[in-house]
């Protein structure tokens, strides 16, 4: 029998040990963000405007307000975009399932958990569209279908980030906006000023 020295035990009681921690820190679910269309994007966009539009009417309202308002947060309060025409993201609810509330240890009341998946399309200025992506999150068995929505809306505004933001150039991303690297390409038909 291996003794409590020697690193095969050590690791397993490590790992035990972190998951235990983990589960007691309320750390659950999971996610994931799918690329459904790779970004053309080239050049860096500064402002931003966000619409709904294909969610299914089985969604309760409270969720589609929920998701709005986090999505908006992390793009304009916490997120480096302004409100404007530069970049439209159209998103939509695309899976809501909530679960049979419970009760937990203690006899306490499970809060509602389940799972939400959205989809977001990227359009430019010109009305092309340059991207989309899906993201899933599911919240175990003690997550929030608030915390789903959160963490959903979170990652689409870091895809939008990621992918319209830090792209110009220079480490602060201080390149050019996509509208004005696209105004630049027209000149005006008679020669003068645009």
């Amino acid at each position: 029998m291996k003794g409590h020295g020697t690193p095969g035990f050590r690791a397993g009681a490590a790992g035990l040990s972190l998951g235990v921690l983990l589960s007691l820190c309320g750390c659950t679910g999971s996610g994931r963000v799918q690329t459904l269309r790779p970004s053309e994007g080239m050049g860096r966009y500064s402002s931003a405007m966000v619409t709904e539009g294909g969610s299914p009417g089985s969604v309760p309202d409270v969720v589609r307000e929920d998701f709005r308002s986090a999505l908006t947060r992390e793009l304009f309060d916490r997120g480096p975009f302004s409100q404007g025409p530069e970049l439209r993201i159209v998103y939509a609810i695309t899976g809501y399932h909530p679960a049979e509330e419970g009760t937990g240890p203690g006899g306490n009341r499970k809060p509602g958990t389940g799972s939400i998946t959205a989809e977001a399309r990227f359009f430019n200025f010109l009305e092309k569209e340059i991207g989309s992506v899906r993201v899933f999150w599911d919240t175990g068995n003690w997550g929030t279908l608030d915390e789903a929505v959160e963490e959903c809306a979170r990652q689409v505004a870091s895809y939008a980030r990621r992918q319209f933001w830090d792209v110009g150039e220079g480490p602060g991303g201080d390149g050019p906006t996509r509208e004005k690297t696209q105004k630049s390409r027209w000149k005006p038909a008679d020669g003068g000023p645009q």
